[in-house]
């Protein structure tokens, strides 16, 4: 019996892809680089640090620290254009009338989440209910995230389900043993990786028929 919703935050509950892809992009040139649109894909659900190598794998300790540093800074500067994902209000609201716990577990690290909780009013009703990136050792693909959050909410990985909208959210709900769905709007091109067997919620509100069937 599912009691409990984990979602990913970044591209799942808040719309801040294009945010960060603009940071991604403004951090790198500023060290001369050039990303490709491949590149930044690869971004999706990964800590700051591991995106920093995957754009410049040649570079040094400090020099990937300041790759960091500069995406930070422009994403800080932007925190206002953060907007929730359209309908995810509502259903978190009926979803809580429905019993479950709604919880919420990300990669981003905790001075994010706060620029979040302070833009975001749906982010602010979780704010006890958040699992970010200071709280485990090992960030996605690793199940560690998702195993620490399972136990603040006291489930059992049987009795819980992740909404992700990446590849590295669909390896860590595996190797967690939690169903994943793949959160994936009409409008932008399904992950080629993540099978296609996984169900899919083009809008949030979809989850309820996942639930009518598997809850």
């Amino acid at each position: 019996m599912i009691k409990g919703i984990i979602y990913d935050l970044d591209g799942t509950i808040i719309d801040t892809a294009r945010l960060h892809e603009a940071a991604w992009r403004s951090a790198a040139e500023s060290i001369n680089i050039q990303i490709s649109d491949d590149t930044l894909a690869k971004q999706k659900g990964i800590t700051n640090e591991e995106g920093a190598q995957i754009i410049s794998p040649s570079q040094t300790k400090e020099e990937i620290e300041m790759l960091v540093e500069k995406k930070i800074e422009h994403v800080t500067k932007n925190t206002g254009s953060m907007i929730e994902m359209k309908g995810i209000g509502d259903v978190v609201d009926e979803l809580h009338k429905k019993g479950y716990q709604v919880w919420i577990c990300t990669s981003a690290p905790k001075e994010f989440v706060m620029d979040v909780i302070s833009a975001v009013a749906l982010v602010r009703k979780l704010e006890d209910r958040i699992v970010w990136r200071e709280m485990y050792g090992q960030g996605k693909p690793s199940p560690e995230p998702l195993l620490v959050t399972l136990s603040k909410m006291g489930l059992q990985a049987s009795e819980a389900i992740f909404v992700g909208d990446a590849w590295s959210d669909y390896r860590a709900s595996m190797a967690a043993g939690i169903p994943f769905i793949y959160f994936c709007p009409a409008s932008i091109t399904p992950d080629s990786v993540i099978p296609s067997s996984i169900p899919r919620l083009e809008n949030h509100s979809d989850i309820f028929q996942y639930l009518d069937k598997n809850g």
